[in-house]
């Protein structure tokens, strides 16, 4: 193994250069290979930025390599993002400097740190083409895009740094995300629920802490993620979203399943029924009394850790699961915890054609 510290001295300083020539040990490498170079930095400066300073054939005098192992233009965005790559463009030195500037500089100290955090976590989509109740909805286009790539776009732009896969049952599903550049991953088709489609795709990834976003929910947000990565963090295998009704045309539609919880978060039940059922007024709620007593509508965003997926494919399927057709059930109906944060960002879960055309009419 090559050190940092056998060619720089393993310190280098605001205004020094790095060569990563000197990493290829003075050989020549063509362009087609590849080498990897996995670095280390300990930032002792606060506001430390990196800017390219040369390329790949500049040697500044000296008796360098010809060396088309370069870096990815966005070197250090692959720190936070954990994706990795060759472009044979850009230069091997890159210079240390006091104020971010540039055309691959940012204030790292924060962003290794989220990296590092990251690492044990992956989003990860479940992908079924033929849905019950809208048919091959995740290919339905919306103005000219298919359903899955508004989500997929979305995940990229609210939360770049975190490791995305979709997990899929169908070529068709595949070939759209994968010519799109984003990573999907084959899963069986026999697999009745989103949480085992996960599960399967876990093994190849290997994540500890598992993020799980509905391929029908182009409005997820970044504080939605961050509120999962946050719950799942604590005693409870598995966590969840909920958030506020305002209507109550939508607290009495099945399609929107409500969720009770105790006061520390903790979720009771889940239902397409109206809970909680007000005895005195029956039927006869309305618009203020479910924004004044709070009901809830469960989000389809979930976490979880990796040894309740496993644990979860193995479990047989739950008595009220099958009743009310929610997988969530069944971690319930087996003693775990699933522990409730309330959300405010908006959403729209795209389960009928006229939820698609409200996203449509909504992009307007």
């Amino acid at each position: 193994m090559l050190e940092f510290g056998q060619h720089l001295g393993g310190i280098i300083a605001v205004g020094q250069e790095l060569d990563f020539r000197a990493f290829t040990c003075g050989q020549h490498h063509q362009t087609h290979d590849a080498l990897t170079i996995y670095l280390l930095f300990v930032l002792l400066y606060e506001n430390v930025a990196f800017i390219f300073v040369g390329d790949a054939n500049d040697h500044r005098g000296r008796s360098g390599v010809n060396a088309h192992f370069v870096l990815h233009d966005q070197f250090f965005d692959v720190l936070a993002r954990g994706r990795s790559g060759f472009i044979h463009r850009l230069g091997g030195l890159v210079k240390a400097v006091n104020v971010c500037g540039g055309r691959v500089a940012c204030n790292l100290k924060q962003r290794c740190h989220a990296r590092l955090t990251m690492s044990k976590f992956a989003v990860i989509v479940p992908c079924r083409l033929e849905s019950t109740r809208f048919p091959r909805k995740l290919l339905h286009l919306v103005r000219g895009k298919p359903l899955v790539l508004w989500v997929a776009e979305r995940l990229a732009q609210v939360a770049p740094e975190w490791s995305v896969f979709f997990a899929v049952d169908d070529h068709l599903l595949f070939d759209c995300l994968k010519q799109a550049g984003f990573q999907a991953i084959m899963t069986g088709v026999q697999h009745p629920s989103g949480t085992d489609r996960i599960a399967e795709a876990n093994r190849q990834i290997k994540a500890d802490y598992v993020i799980n976003v509905q391929a029908d929910e182009p409005l997820v947000s970044r504080g939605q993620i961050e509120s999962l990565a946050t719950l799942i963090q604590g005693k409870a295998p598995m966590a969840t979203l909920a958030t506020p009704f305002k209507r109550v045309v939508d607290f009495y539609n099945p399609n929107q399943v409500k969720v009770v919880f105790d006061k520390n978060g903790r979720a009771l039940y889940f239902s397409r029924s109206r809970m909680p059922f007000s005895r005195d007024l029956g039927l006869t709620i309305d618009d203020a009394w479910v924004q004044s007593n709070p009901c809830f509508k469960h989000l389809g965003l979930y976490a979880y850790h990796a040894e309740l997926l496993e644990k979860f494919a193995k479990l047989p399927l739950g008595r009220l699961e099958q009743i009310e057709k929610l997988e969530q059930l069944r971690v319930i109906e087996n003693g775990y915890d699933i522990m409730v944060g309330v959300t405010e960002d908006p959403t729209i879960g795209v389960d009928t054609l006229e939820d698609a055309k409200k996203f449509e009419a909504w992009l307007k």
